[in-house]
């Protein structure tokens, strides 16, 4: 009875090893890239903070405005382990039009350096993958223009 019982226990464990590595590596994409981390990576002054460095930085194009040309962009990008936008990561993974496309990579290789990932708190750090919504709306466009 003892050994059944040793043998459960060691085999429940060596089971439950073996389920914390699959999940890393499902967490894992290529390379060292996560998306998913307990520290993700953070821009300074936290999420709020980069909508609204992406907001203020947002030049909507003149083409597009005339156009009438509105929606969700979808952006993804990496942070690497030392914080930094990787700019070849850049990537518009839905689009709206090119015009808007564009102009969303260009806000995102402006931002300044995050805080980067750690897989663990405490823990070494890591290039985490982001993929952020960027809206460009005319009616919310007008909005600011009536303030100024």
């Amino acid at each position: 009875m003892k050994i059944n019982l040793w043998r459960l226990i060691v085999t429940l464990f060596l089971f439950f090893l073996l389920n914390l590595n699959i999940q890393a590596q499902e967490n894992k994409l290529q390379g060292d890239i996560y998306m998913i981390v307990e520290v993700p990576a953070e821009f300074p002054g936290g999420m709020d903070s980069f909508y609204q460095f992406v907001m203020d930085s947002l030049i909507y194009p003149e083409e597009a405005r005339k156009q009438s040309y509105e929606g969700i962009v979808f952006v993804q990008f990496i942070i690497n382990e030392f914080g930094s936008v990787v700019h070849d990561s850049i990537k518009v993974v839905r689009g709206v039009h090119p015009l808007l496309d564009k102009e969303v990579i260009r806000v995102i290789k402006l931002s300044p350096d995050w805080s980067p990932a750690q897989l663990v708190k405490g823990g070494k750090e890591v290039s985490q993958l982001f993929v952020f919504p960027v809206r460009f709306s005319l009616k919310e466009n007008r909005k600011k223009g009536k303030k100024k």
